[in-house]
């Protein structure tokens, strides 16, 4: 059975492949900045919470 925290952790693991993929739009030139900074800000400050969450 899979608890909270497995779960929390699976979704952590998804938003940090999410924001791999988010830094290599940018670096090849698909997003700019602005772009960038909208879809992964929310997502940043989502892992910084449920880091604290998981420990």
């Amino acid at each position: 059975m899979i608890n909270k925290k497995d779960e929390l952790r699976e979704l952590v693991s998804l938003v940090e492949k999410f924001l791999e993929f988010a830094d290599e739009l940018k670096r090849n030139g698909k997003i700019d900045e602005d772009q960038y900074i909208y879809i992964t800000k929310n997502k940043v400050e989502f892992l910084k919470d449920a880091q604290e969450k998981i420990k």
